[in-house]
C-alpha cells in the first residue's frame, strides 16, 4: 500500500496498493498460481493471473497460462492472454518460449482527446524467447545473482475507431511489424558483519517505427522508481538504476537507503528522473513488514518534501 499526493493537486491525498497472492506447490504437485492486483490510480488498477503447470506429459516442460487486464482511468482499457512453456537448460536458468495476444480499447469518445492522447485501438500478436535465471528470495542476508533476457516479435494490427473520420488512420500503418527487448539483472554483495550491497538494472524497448500510447511501458513506484507516484511514467523505452545499502539485524530484518536513476524515452524526447529515500524492512512471526519514504526530482518536478511518497506493505508467508 502507499499513500501518495495527487499530481498536480498536493493538497489531495490517494490511497495505492496491490494485492500480490503466490501459491506454490499446490496439492504437493508443483503446480503453482499468482494472483496480482494493483491498484495505481483513483480510476486505474490492473489485474493479473497465471497458472503455471509442471511436468507436461511426464516431462520436463512446464506449461503456464496467464491473464491480464488494465485500465487507465476513462482513457483506455488493455487485455492480455498469454501461454508459454519452459524447461530448465540447468539448475538454475530456465529458457521459455510464449506468445501473447493484447487487445488495446480507446475509451475516450472525443477525437480531440483520442489525438492528445496518441492511442488506439489495436490487435498485438507477439511471439517470445527468455532466459531467466531467478531469485529465489531477494531479502535476506545472503549473497545472490540473478537475470533475465526477453525478445518477442508480432504483428499489430490497428482497428478502425467509430468514434474516428475514416481520414485520421491516412498516415497510419494498420498492420506493422513491432518488437520489444526486455533485460534485467539483481545482485547482492556482502561486507561485514551485517550489511549489504544490493544494485539492480531493468530495462526495456519498443522496436517499430509507428508507436502506440497505450502500448507503452508503465514505470514509477515501490516496483521500479521509488518517490513517484505508481506507474506514473509512460515510456517506450527505459534504464532503471537501483544502489541500496542494507544493514541487516536479523536474516530477514535490515534498514536500507537507495537511490534509483532512470532514463526514459518517450517519443524521441529523454528524462533522468532519481529518487532517494530510506527504510524499514522488518520480519515478524507472521511474515515481513516493509516501509520506505522517498523523494523523486525530474525537470519538471524538484525535490520537495511535500511530494514525498510513503510505500509500506506487508508479506505473509503460509
Amino acid at each position: 500500500m502507499g499513500i501518495q499526493p495527487s499530481q498536480g493537486q498536493s493538497n489531495e491525498t490517494v490511497f495505492v496498493g496491490n494485492l500480490d497472492l503466490q501459491l506454490s506447490n499446490l496439492f504437493r504437485t508443483g503446480k503453482q498460481f499468482h494472483f496480482y492486483w494493483n491498484r495505481f490510480g483513483e480510476q486505474s488498477q490492473e489485474l493479473q493471473t497465471n497458472y503455471s503447470h509442471p511436468f507436461i506429459a511426464n516431462s520436463d516442460i512446464e506449461l503456464s497460462l496467464g491473464f491480464g487486464i488494465q485500465r487507465q482511468d476513462s482513457a483506455f482499457l488493455n487485455q492480455d492472454f498469454n501461454i508459454s512453456g519452459s524447461t530448465f537448460v540447468s539448475d538454475h536458468i530456465q529458457l521459455a518460449l510464449s506468445f501473447e495476444r493484447q487487445n488495446g480499447n480507446v475509451l475516450y469518445q472525443s477525437e480531440d482527446q483520442i489525438s492528445s492522447l496518441g492511442a488506439l485501438d489495436f490487435i498485438q500478436n507477439w511471439y517470445g524467447l527468455s532466459l531467466t535465471k531467478d531469485v529465489v528470495n531477494p531479502t535476506v542476508f545472503e549473497e545472490f545473482f540473478g537475470f533475465q533476457l526477453l525478445g518477442r516479435m508480432g504483428l499489430r494490427e490497428i482497428q478502425r475507431n467509430a468514434n474516428l473520420p475514416l481520414m485520421y488512420y491516412d498516415t497510419i500503418d494498420l498492420k506493422s511489424t513491432n518488437g520489444s527487448l526486455h533485460y534485467a539483472l539483481s545482485i547482492q554483495k556482502r561486507f561485514g558483519r551485517s550489511s549489504t550491497i544490493f544494485f539492480s538494472q531493468d530495462s526495456e524497448t519498443i522496436l517499430g517505427k509507428q508507436r502506440v500510447t497505450n502500448q507503452f511501458f508503465r514505470v514509477g513506484g515501490l516496483a521500479t522508481l521509488r518517490g513517484f507516484n505508481e506507474l506514473f511514467f509512460f515510456t517506450d523505452a527505459y534504464f532503471i538504476n537501483t544502489l541500496e545499502y542494507r544493514y541487516f539485524f536479523e536474516e530477514q530484518s535490515y534498514f536500507f537507503a537507495f537511490l534509483d536513476q532512470g532514463v526514459l524515452r518517450t517519443m524521441d524526447e529523454a528524462e533522468w528522473p532519481v529518487g532517494l529515500g530510506t527504510g524499514l524492512s522488518l520480519e515478524t512471526n507472521s511474515g515481513v513488514f516493509s516501509f520506505a519514504m522517498a523523494l523523486g526530482r525530474t525537470k519538471e518536478i524538484p525535490w520537495d518534501i511535500s511530494n514525498a511518497k510513503i510505500h509500506f506493505g506487508y508479506i505473509s508467508q503460509f
